[in-house]
């Protein structure tokens, strides 16, 4: 499918808007600003209809075929339309896997938007198994638009294996919406109602600049000027059980699940620090930003990001320490702190170059990542999800002929800021995935680290 067949409402070309500039100028080859999502599947995928239901989100969101139009000096200023070998359907990298290869070793290049698409997909087949992995830019979607693009992605393929049109069932979209894609929504009545809060976030802000936290990376090692590296990702399943235990408490304190795992995130790094001085730990948040007005937004990036500060002396009645985080996280949400992120952001790209240097920053923004994508699949109403109960209970995710087993989602690493611990739900069970970098936090304490963390959360 040519660009002459695409949808007449697609408004290429397209201005690229301050947070797209933030994340282009975030990526480095040593590391690639990128989002990684991994799946493995029983079964053997069928090569024609999963290259055709690529080709169906390509239709569906411009921006998985959207590539950085050519540009004098350092500032990128445009998204045009990929020609035809720089979609994903014609780069993408199909093998035959060998009866002993290792599982996922991969090792993606990174992608330069001015010579292909923001995604990029890797497909591993074997006889009864198939892996696939998604590397998405994040100046292109956010974790919740690369979950839209992937749904669309498994639906399609799905419809077509079972003999129906990839289209069926899919929710219509608005591809002109994508031109204000860029909106805060600072006029909106829900904003407006309080904007006499924010300088409280602004003051939280300043705070966060005078203040000494937790790195749990080596601080000695010029992140930039190191080599591309592949990317480390591990994930586990926590037992039905574990995560029964985990709803009952939220049930029991009033607060969310959310901010019971985002609790016992900071236990863990304390105990994994195994004591010392009381050093704040930072955890950044990455946020959604969509609104009730975004419903009908094909995939993009509409997302900030909060920092979360706590150290160990906040953790000695860890009821109220729960509770008083549920309470934080929702009043961010509620006055859309997360807004001021990208205020800051827009107001600085009037200069560019500071723009630039904000994003290139070679020095750590907190101490570790975490992101909770809620249940990203089972709940796909176009996909029959069935759950197994004999023995541990397990969650069938039907794909064609394929079954969904296994998956991991994860963004990016940042320099200084080693670790990224992204959760989902997956019927009765929850998926922990932690992506590290090697070169600055060794393969063994990762792996404590992500012990003590899955310790925390089996515990009662």
């Amino acid at each position: 499918m040519n660009s002459d067949s695409r949808n007449s409402g697609t408004p290429f070309p397209l201005r690229i808007n301050s947070i797209e500039k933030f994340h282009l100028f975030d990526d480095a080859d040593s590391f690639p600003n990128n989002l990684f999502c991994r799946f493995v599947f029983d079964g053997k995928a069928d090569r024609d209809h999963a290259i055709e239901a690529i080709r169906f989100f390509e239709d569906r969101h411009p921006m998985a075929r959207a590539v950085v139009e050519p540009f004098d000096g350092s500032i990128p200023r445009k998204w045009i339309e990929a020609r035809t070998d720089q979609l994903p359907s014609s780069t993408i990298i199909w093998e035959q896997g060998r009866p002993a290869q290792p599982p996922f070793d991969f090792s993606p290049e990174p992608l330069d938007l001015t010579r292909q698409c923001g995604l990029q997909i890797f497909v591993r087949q074997f006889e009864n198994r198939t892996e696939a992995m998604v590397q998405v830019h994040h100046a292109v979607f956010d974790g919740g638009g690369g979950i839209q693009v992937i749904n669309d992605w498994l639906t399609a393929y799905n419809n077509l294996n079972n003999g129906r049109p990839a289209d069926a069932g899919a929710k219509k979209l608005d591809p002109g919406q994508l031109i204000r894609r860029n909106h805060l929504g600072v006029f909106s009545r829900a904003y407006l109602r309080h904007i006499y809060k924010q300088p409280i976030a602004l003051f939280g802000a300043i705070k966060f600049l005078f203040r000494s936290f937790v790195r749990l990376g080596n601080r000695n090692v010029d992140s930039r000027s190191r080599k591309l590296r592949p990317a480390e990702i591990t994930g586990r399943w926590l037992p039905p059980e574990s995560l029964s235990k985990l709803r009952s408490e939220a049930e029991r304190l009033g607060v969310h699940l959310n901010s019971i795992l985002l609790a016992r995130l900071f236990y863990s790094v304390e105990a994994f620090r195994s004591g010392g001085d009381d050093q704040w730990i930072r955890v950044i948040l990455p946020m959604s930003i969509r609104e009730v007005a975004d419903r009908r937004l094909s995939a993009a990036n509409r997302s900030a990001v909060v920092q979360i500060d706590r150290r160990q002396s906040n953790f000695s009645d860890k009821d109220a320490f729960v509770q008083y985080l549920n309470r934080e996280v929702g009043i961010i949400r509620l006055w859309q702190f997360s807004k001021l992120f990208l205020m800051v952001i827009r107001m600085m790209s009037v200069f560019p170059g500071w723009l630039k240097r904000s994003a290139r920053n070679p020095d750590s923004r907190g101490s570790l990542i975490f992101t909770n994508l809620g249940n990203p699949f089972s709940r796909n109403r176009n996909l029959h999800t069935r759950e197994q109960r004999t023995g541990d209970e397990i969650v069938d995710t039907e794909v064609g002929n394929l079954v969904l087993r296994e998956f991991d989602l994860s963004g990016p690493v940042k320099p200084g800021t080693p670790v990224n611990f992204t959760v989902q739900e997956h019927g009765p069970r929850l998926r922990i995935t932690m992506h590290y970098d090697s070169r600055e936090i060794s393969e063994s304490d990762a792996m404590r680290l992500f012990d003590v963390y899955e310790t925390s959360l089996n515990d009662d």
